[in-house]
């Protein structure tokens, strides 16, 4: 088809139609979707395994450089949204303000030692994301969050609706 359309594309990167397909860094397991109505979804193993490495380097040096940072962040928020979603978003905070900090320091503090491990030990333990593409006959429960934070308290709230109680 894109050769009648006059595209310009690389054959050698054409895929065949597969039950488990790598595209983009990103393994979309289909094989239980035809009878489970779900599939799974995981970041290439060898993303995992590069970023671990990284993260065993900054431990190893001590140092965190703030371009070295942001790559760490990049790398482990693409992954996070194959793995845990939004989980691992709190380990990063001490490392994005490393990212944007002003260069002068790069040695580790002990927040980012533990936010390093921390990240890392998701990676490891997380299991492939699970996407469930069956039809509800019931409405799904809503949640709803907030926090905030000052140097005197610390507040969360949330609020769960069950739209199937809900009187009208």
């Amino acid at each position: 088809l894109l050769d009648c359309l006059g595209v310009l594309w690389d054959s050698a990167k054409s895929k065949a139609p597969s039950n488990v397909s790598d595209q983009l860094g990103v393994v979309f397991d289909l094989r239980s979707a035809p009878h489970d109505q779900r599939f799974y979804v995981k970041p290439r193993p060898s993303r995992v395994r590069n970023v671990l490495a990284e993260i065993g380097e900054i431990l190893a040096s001590k140092r965190l450089t703030p371009s070295r940072a942001a790559r760490v962040v990049g790398k482990t928020e693409f992954l996070s949204t194959t793995l845990f979603g939004k989980i691992g978003r709190a380990s990063l905070a001490v490392l994005r303000s490393r990212q944007y900090g002003s260069g002068q320091v790069t040695a580790l503090t002990s927040e980012i030692t533990e936010s390093l491990k921390r990240v890392a030990s998701l990676l490891m333990a997380a299991p492939p994301l699970l996407v469930d593409v069956r039809m509800e006959t019931e409405p799904p429960l809503l949640l709803y969050t907030d926090g905030s934070s000052d140097q005197v308290r610390h507040c969360i709230g949330a609020v769960l609706i069950d739209p199937a109680l809900t009187v009208s």
